[in-house]
């Protein structure tokens, strides 16, 4: 790094704070203004977080599609706990594993692009032009390292393969130079390799945490244990090196001290099971409406009630019973038949089921005296609450990007694949740290294999066809499955399937037109590359159909 530049070549001010930066790999950076202190440099750091707040302009035109609140679930809709209600073009594609259904141009997929390149422009600036001793602007720097990590690590996830798929295969153009000519895409393997070396220098220059909105230290460490985890391949123990990095920085968060699981209660917003009859929208002061606030989180977008909006993710999963938001996001039939096979587990909390109500209040029975669900498109409605009750908002909620259940679960996965590889005392590792997080979700816990394929002998870690008995599980299967169940919605189901070479469970009822088992090596695992920046940019290759 250079020395300290006060002459800091960044982004238009008004532009970064309209979010109408038109910034993709095959555009030029010539909208540049020098800022003269340290506050514009924190105000260009800050203003990346607008980005999911706000529609962003590109090339000149502005889409209500463009917005990060909605291309954020891309990968959730790629997975077998949701299910969507109603077609939102390339949102449906995405849920669709379907040929026919894929779009290039549409406007989730482009936005998810350009904003995500957006802010790396921003981050390569700033690790470009800033040096100095000042712990603020070490801070500052070492803060777009990590974010240029985290932009990159989600870039790589929605359009690259799983680096346990191969690490030659295609990713994303990785630009670095701020000033650089349109670029070919780079290999997974690189990638992975610069958004390791991003997060070394941000643990480096960070400081330890202090609040849960910004990144810190530990944050870094965190991602890491993330990624080692992601590129640990189950069926090849060359890659054990990379579990026991995973371990190695997933003990450095937990043992800090500083990120204990929050309490049953205040992550429930109860210790008991929610009734049945409570109305669609009763406000639950639960984990996800506070995050910002609690020590379990590591990092999180941090919401306000003067963000609702765009922001209010919520409305996508949940409609009250009044009408209000779209509900359109639903959790899967085979989700909640996989929640309730342990009658205890307080994670059921996160589903309210859309009762129909009669004119004094009551759920509505059918001929057979069972509850009457809200059907919707033909489709029972099952809302989904995690993303609810900020502020008793049914719509809002903290956007919780690292929490420390999912070290733990970080953890479980590589103690889980080591014992894949022979080492027998780590499985009893990977049992106490899925036993930590079922303990808080009052669900039973495991002493053994065999007590996790009492509890669900369908084998949801490695499902199969309907009809076919299930595979015999393992210790990695037990993870899976706990990762599926504490983890869901939180933009982690696809991927934990799928770079863990396990195939896809679809086989429930919605309206998704792939019904069955969508196959890891499936081409349709990855999204395709927007149409606007394949005809911009003629060094990318698109991927396969």
């Amino acid at each position: 790094m250079k020395k300290i530049n006060y002459i800091y070549l960044i982004i238009l001010l008004p532009l970064l704070f309209s979010c109408e930066l038109e910034q993709l790999p095959s555009d030029s950076v010539s909208s540049i203004q020098a800022f003269s202190s340290v506050k514009g440099i924190e105000q260009a750091t800050v203003g990346q977080y607008d980005t999911f707040k706000k529609n962003i302009v590109i090339r000149g035109k502005r889409s209500w599609q463009y917005n990060m609140p909605r291309v954020i679930d891309m990968v959730n809709l790629q997975g077998d706990d949701i299910y969507i209600t109603n077609s939102y073009n390339d949102l449906t594609s995405f849920n669709q594993y379907n040929p026919e259904s894929r779009l290039l141009d549409g406007g989730f997929n482009l936005a998810n692009w350009a904003a995500h390149y957006k802010n790396i422009a921003v981050c390569n600036k700033i690790i470009s032009d800033v040096d100095g001793t000042d712990a603020e602007l070490k801070a500052l720097v070492g803060e777009n390292y990590y974010l240029r990590a985290l932009w990159y690590l989600s870039l790589t996830r929605t359009y690259g393969r799983p680096y346990t798929h191969g690490t030659d295969y295609l990713s994303v153009p990785l630009r670095l130079d701020p000033d650089a000519d349109v670029q070919e895409r780079a290999t997974v393997g690189e990638v992975y390799a610069q958004i390791i070396s991003d997060l070394e220098m941000a643990a480096e220059l960070l400081p330890e945490v202090t609040m849960r909105t910004r990144p810190s230290k530990e944050a870094a460490w965190a991602l890491l244990s993330r990624v080692y985890t992601w590129m640990t391949d189950p069926t090849d123990a060359s890659t054990v090196n990379y579990a026991d990095l995973a371990i190695s920085y997933a003990d450095k968060v937990i043992n800090s001290g500083k990120f204990p699981l929050t309490s049953t209660s205040s992550y429930f917003g109860s210790s008991e099971i929610r009734p049945k009859n409570m109305p669609v929208g009763t406000p639950v002061n639960h984990y996800f409406s506070r995050a910002k606030e609690e020590s379990e989180t590591v990092f999180a977008l941090g919401v306000l009630a003067s963000d609702a909006g765009i922001i209010a993710r919520g409305k996508m999963f949940m409609q009250t019973y009044e009408g209000l938001g779209f509900g359109q996001y639903c959790a899967s039939e085979y989700y909640r038949d996989i929640l309730a096979s342990d009658n205890n587990d307080l994670r059921t909390n996160f589903v309210e089921p859309r009762y129909q109500l009669d004119e004094n209040g009551n759920v509505k029975v059918d001929e057979n005296g069972n509850d009457m669900i809200f059907n919707h498109k033909g489709y029972v409605q099952y809302n989904i609450n995690k993303f609810s009750y900020m502020g008793g908002d049914p719509f809002l909620a903290d956007i919780v990007y690292q929490r420390s259940a999912e070290v733990y679960l970080n953890r479980a996965e590589a103690y889980a694949k080591k014992g894949l590889f022979g080492d027998g005392s780590a499985i009893q590792k990977a049992l106490d740290d899925v036993n930590t997080i079922r303990t808080r979700a009052h669900a039973a816990t495991y002493n053994s294999i065999s007590d996790y394929s009492a509890v669900y002998p369908s084998n949801p870690g490695n499902p199969v066809a309907d009809g076919e008995t299930p595979n015999g599980a393992d210790i990695l299967d037990v993870v899976l499955t706990e990762r599926f169940l504490e983890l869901a919605w939180e933009f982690n189901r696809s991927v934990d399937v799928f770079r863990n070479k396990r195939n896809m469970y679809r086989n429930y009822l919605g309206p998704h037109l792939i019904k069955g088992i969508v196959n890891w090596d499936n081409n349709r695992i990855i999204a395709p590359i927007p149409l606007d920046e394949m005809n911009a940019n003629p060094l990318l290759e698109q991927n396969p159909n």
